[in-house]
C-alpha cells in the first residue's frame, strides 16, 4: 500500500471525518455571569438551520432562527422563536417545545425536524 493509499484510508474513518467538521460544533461565548450567547448550525431534512440565542441560567432567550430551510407556514417562524423563550437548553426540552408548537400551529412536520444522528445541545 502506498503512502497516499494509507492517507486516504485514514481519512475515510469516522473519527477523522467527523473530527474535521468543526462547522457544526456548538459555539458558546460567555458575556456575563450565567449568560452565554450560543450558536448552532443544524442540518435538517428541510435544510440548514442556524440558531442564535442567549442562554440565561440554562434557559433560551432572544432566540433567532435563520438559514436555508423550508418552514410552512412561513409566517409562524417568529412565533416559534417566541415559543422557545424560556425553554431549558437541553435537547429533549427543545425538541418537545418544537413538537408542541408544530402540533398547536399545524406546521409542516418536515420543516425543521432534526435528524436523530445530530449532536445534542
Amino acid at each position: 500500500m502506498t503512502q497516499a493509499d494509507q492517507l486516504v484510508s485514514g481519512m475515510l474513518q469516522p473519527d477523522w471525518l467527523y473530527a474535521a467538521d468543526r462547522r457544526r460544533t456548538a459555539r458558546e461565548v460567555k458575556i456575563a455571569e450565567g449568560v452565554f450567547v450560543i450558536s448552532r448550525m443544524i442540518k435538517t431534512p428541510g435544510g440548514l438551520l442556524r440558531v442564535t440565542a442567549a442562554k440565561r441560567q440554562g434557559r433560551l432567550s432572544e432566540v433567532q432562527l435563520s438559514g436555508d430551510f423550508f418552514f410552512y407556514p412561513a409566517g409562524r417562524l417568529s412565533d416559534l422563536e417566541r415559543a422557545l423563550e424560556g425553554v431549558p437548553v437541553e435537547a429533549e426540552a427543545i425538541l418537545t417545545a418544537v413538537q408542541v408548537f408544530y402540533d398547536q400551529h399545524q406546521v409542516n412536520r418536515r420543516a425543521l425536524r432534526r435528524r436523530a444522528s445530530q449532536r445534542s445541545w
